[in-house]
C-alpha cells in the first residue's frame, strides 16, 4: 500500500496589530477536491505567514488578480512542513479577496486560503427614491451613485418587484457606465395605478450585496369618459385677445410632439439675477443660467402642421413627452395664455394626470413645411419648420460666437442664418447646448430646421421689444442643420472678407493697396486693416491706427481664442465738425451684377464707453452721399467677470446681417460704412448712461466682415 500524502494549512496571523496567532488547519484527503478557508487581513500593508504542514512535496501559487496586489516573499515549495509569507499591498479601494492556491504533487487537488483584504465599503444609491410616469409609454432616467468601478458592471443586478395589478409593464436598464438607470414604461390604458420596486444589487467580492431601490408609479390616463376632442384653432378660440385663463372645459387635443427635450435647445434658459438685483433694470447682474424652463418646454403641432401650441409642464418630472409621438392631452386645469406681436398660444402646468394618451412616431410623421424666410407666418410659431436656400453669413470660428469661458453666464447666443433672397434671421442657441461644443460654422448652403419661436434678449438690444426680430429658429439637434461644409458651394459670392486664414489669426495694418487706383482718398497717411480675400481696405474716417487684439472663435477648438483676429478703432466724435466720426469698408464691384449685395460682420466693444447704437449706410459716389440700410443696430460690450456681469453685455461677438441694395454693384469704387447713431455711450454699469459721444474712449471690435453679392 502506498502511503496517504497528507497537506494541512496552518494560517499564522501575524503584524502590529494581532497579539498572538490563530491557526486554521485545512487537511488534504486523497480524491478530494481540496478544501478552502478564509482570512481577513487589514488594508495596511503587510505581510501573512501561511504555515503548511505536509507529509509530501507541496506549491503554493496566487490566484492571478491576487498578483497585482499580493507577492510570495522567499521560497513558495517545500517537502514536509513549511511556510508561505504572503506580502500585500496597502488598498485604498474597495474591500477585496486574494487566493493563495497550495497544491499536493502527488494528487490533484488544490486548497485555498482566500485573502480578504479590508478596504473602502461599496456604496451604491439610486438618486430618486420614486419615479412618477404619467399614462404614456416613455422613459425617464434618474442619477446612480456608486463607488464601484465600472469594471465591475457584470456582479450588478437589477430587479423588479410587482405590486398587485400587472407585471412586465416596465423595463430598468441600468447604463454600462453605471452613471444613471433608465426605467422605460408600457402604455397604461387601464383607469388603476401601477406600482413597482426596482432594485439595483451589489456582490463584493467577499460575497455581501448592496442593494438600493427606486419605488415606481404609473398613473392612469387623463380626461373622463365625457372629454371631448377639440381642434388646436377651437382652443385657440377660446382666448381671442391677449390675456390667460383657466380652462374649465372637459376638453382635450391631440398632437405631434416636434420637440427633443433631450437637445437642451429647446426652451428659453433664463438669465437669472441677484436677490439684490431688479431684472428689469440694465444695472441687474447676472447670477446664472436657470434651464428649467428648457427642461419643461414641448412643442406640440396638429397633424397637417398649421398650427403649434408650446406647452410648460408644471415639473421636469412631468415632462414625458416623445419626439414625434401622437400625444393626447386633457386641457382642464390648464392655463391658456395669447400673446401678440407676434401671435402665439402657451399651455401650462400639465401634470401626469394630463396625458391621456401617446403613440410612438418617427420624423416621417411630422408634416413637411418648407419656407424661404420671407414666407414665415405668425401660425408657424411653434411648429416645426424648415428653411430652404441658406447660409451661414459669418463664416468663421464655431456656429456660436462665443467666449466659452464665459458661457455659464449667458442664457443664450444667437448666430445669423441669411437665405438666397437676401433675408435673415436668427438661430438660437441655449449657451450650455452640448452638441454645438466644436461645431464649425457649415460654409456652404442648405437647409436649417426647427421650431419657429419668438424670443428676445436685452444683451442684443436692451432699448427695443423685438431685439431679436419677429422669429427665431430653435434647432432641436445637429441633424437640423444640412448645410455643406464647403464655400464652394454658396449662393453667395465674396467680393471681399475680413477673416481667418491662419490658426493665429489674420489682422494685418497696412496702408492702401497701390493697386486699388485711388489716388489721395483715403490718403498715404490713413492705415487701416487689409482684407484676407479679395481687395479692399476698412480704416478709420480720420486715419487713426486701428488695434488688433485676440478673438474668440478658433477655427478648430471652441476652447481656444484666435490671436489677431480682432480689429478696431476709437474715438467716435469730431469735435469740429459736432459730428460723429464712423469707420469704413471700401471695395470694388466694377463689373458685377446681381439681385443683391450684403455685409456680414460680428461687433463687440472692447470697453464700457463706447457708441452703443449704430447706422449701417453706403455710398457710390465715393462718400459725397450716404444712404442708410435697414434699421440701427446695438453693439454690446464685452462681459465682465469681475465684480459682475451686465444683462446688456454679451460674453462673445454679435452676427451683423445687412443685405445692401443691388445699385451698388457695378462701381469703381464702393463704400460701407457703420456710424453712431445716437449721441451716447456706454458706462461701466449701464447701456444708456455714459453720457454724450464726446466722452467716448472705447474701441469697437470687429472679428469677421465680408462684402457679398447674389449673381
Amino acid at each position: 500500500m502506498k502511503p496517504i500524502t497528507k497537506l494541512s494549512i496552518i494560517l499564522m496571523l501575524v503584524g502590529a496589530a494581532l497579539s498572538c496567532q490563530e491557526e486554521v488547519p485545512v487537511e488534504i484527503e486523497p480524491g478530494t477536491y481540496g478544501k478552502s478557508t478564509s482570512v481577513t487581513i487589514s488594508s495596511e500593508a503587510g505581510t501573512k505567514d501561511i504555515a503548511v504542514t505536509s507529509n509530501g512535496q507541496w506549491k503554493a501559487s496566487l490566484g492571478y488578480d491576487t498578483a497585482t496586489w499580493a507577492s510570495i516573499e522567499g521560497e513558495n515549495t517545500g517537502n514536509g512542513n513549511g511556510k508561505v509569507t504572503v506580502k500585500y499591498r496597502a488598498n485604498n479601494g474597495l474591500i477585496r479577496q486574494g487566493m493563495v492556491l497550495v497544491s499536493s504533487n502527488s494528487k490533484a487537488t488544490i486548497d485555498t486560503v482566500f485573502l480578504n483584504q479590508y478596504g473602502i465599503e461599496p456604496s451604491v444609491a439610486i438618486e430618486a427614491e420614486n419615479l412618477n410616469f404619467s399614462c404614456v409609454a416613455g422613459a425617464d432616467s434618474t442619477l446612480f451613485d456608486t463607488n464601484v468601478p465600472v469594471s465591475e458592471f457584470e456582479h450588478f443586478t437589477v430587479a423588479t418587484t410587482w405590486d398587485e395589478g400587472g407585471e412586465g409593464w416596465l423595463t430598468p436598464i441600468l447604463r454600462d457606465d453605471l452613471g444613471r438607470i433608465v426605467i422605460k414604461v408600457d402604455e397604461n390604458t387601464k383607469f388603476a395605478e401601477r406600482k413597482a420596486t426596482v432594485t439595483i444589487t451589489y456582490k463584493d467580492e467577499w460575497g455581501n450585496t448592496h442593494s438600493t431601490s427606486t419605488r415606481i408609479t404609473q398613473g392612469i390616463p387623463g380626461g373622463t369618459e365625457s372629454t371631448v376632442l377639440k381642434t388646436f384653432q377651437d382652443v385657440r378660440n377660446l382666448l381671442t385677445a391677449d390675456g390667460e385663463m383657466v380652462i374649465q372645459d372637459d376638453i382635450s387635443i391631440e398632437g405631434l410632439v416636434v420637440s427633443d427635450r433631450d437637445g437642451r435647445n429647446m426652451g428659453e434658459t433664463i438669465d437669472s439675477e441677484t436677490s439684490s438685483g431688479d431684472p428689469a433694470s440694465p444695472t441687474a447682474t447676472y447670477k446664472g443660467v436657470d434651464y428649467t424652463v428648457d427642461d419643461t418646454t414641448v412643442y406640440l403641432e396638429n397633424e397637417d402642421g398649421s398650427l403649434g401650441f408650446r406647452i410648460i409642464t408644471s415639473s421636469i418630472e412631468a415632462n414625458q413627452t416623445v419626439r414625434f409621438a401622437k400625444t393626447k392631452l386633457w386641457l382642464k386645469g390648464l392655463t391658456l395664455k395669447r400673446e401678440s406681436n407676434p401671435v402665439r398660444y402657451t399651455l401650462s402646468g400639465v401634470q401626469a394626470e394630463h396625458y391621456i394618451s401617446s403613440v410612438v412616431g418617427t420624423a416621417e410623421d411630422i408634416p413637411v413645411k418648407n419656407r424661404y424666410i420671407r414666407d414665415l407666418k405668425d401660425e408657424d410659431i411653434y411648429t416645426y419648420v424648415t428653411l430652404k436656400k441658406c447660409e451661414y453669413p459669418i463664416r468663421r470660428g464655431m456656429i456660436c460666437l462665443m467666449n466659452y469661458g464665459y458661457r455659464a453666464r449667458q442664457a443664450k447666443l444667437a448666430s445669423v442664418v441669411a437665405d438666397i433672397h437676401g433675408d435673415w434671421i436668427y438661430q438660437l442657441f441655449n449657451s450650455m447646448c452640448p452638441w454645438i461644443n466644436n461645431f464649425p460654422v457649415p460654409q456652404g448652403q442648405g437647409k436649417v430646421s426647427g421650431i419657429l419661436v419668438h424670443e428676445q434678449s436685452q444683451r442684443y438690444n436692451p432699448d427695443s421689444a423685438q431685439s431679436l426680430g419677429r422669429y427665431q429658429i430653435r434647432s432641436c439637434n445637429k441633424a437640423d442643420i444640412q448645410v455643406t461644409a464647403s464655400a464652394k458651394d454658396s449662393y453667395t459670392t465674396v467680393i471681399t472678407e475680413w477673416a481667418d486664414n491662419a490658426s493665429d489669426g489674420h489682422a494685418r495694418r497696412v496702408h492702401p493697396d497701390p493697386s486699388f487706383n485711388i489716388d489721395d482718398y483715403p490718403p498715404a497717411t490713413y492705415w487701416g486693416i487689409e482684407p484676407t480675400y479679395g481687395k479692399g481696405f476698412f480704416y478709420h474716417c480720420k486715419g487713426l491706427w486701428p488695434v488688433i487684439t485676440s478673438g474668440y472663435c478658433h477655427p478648430s477648438d471652441y476652447t481656444k481664442t484666435v490671436g489677431n483676429a480682432i480689429y478696431g478703432f476709437n474715438t467716435w466724435w469730431d469735435a469740429a465738425a459736432g459730428e460723429p466720426n464712423y469707420a469704413v469698408w471700401r471695395f470694388s464691384t466694377k463689373g458685377l451684377s446681381g439681385s443683391f449685395a450684403s455685409l456680414a460682420f460680428t461687433t463687440r466693444h472692447h470697453s464700457q464707453t463706447s457708441p452703443p447704437f449704430w447706422n449701417v449706410e453706403y455710398s457710390i459716389d465715393e462718400g459725397a452721399t450716404w444712404k442708410k440700410v435697414g434699421d440701427e443696430f446695438f453693439i454690446p460690450p464685452t462681459a465682465t467677470w469681475s465684480p459682475k456681469t451686465m444683462f446688456h453685455q454679451i460674453s462673445g461677438e454679435k452676427p451683423n446681417f445687412y443685405a445692401l441694395p443691388a445699385e451698388i454693384l457695378g462701381h469703381d469704387v464702393a463704400m460701407v460704412r457703420i456710424i453712431p447713431s445716437r449721441d451716447m455711450i456706454e458706462s461701466a454699469t449701464g447701456w444708456n448712461n455714459g453720457g454724450p459721444l464726446s466722452k467716448n474712449n472705447g474701441y469697437l471690435d470687429i472679428c469677421y466682415s465680408a462684402i457679398r453679392y447674389k449673381k
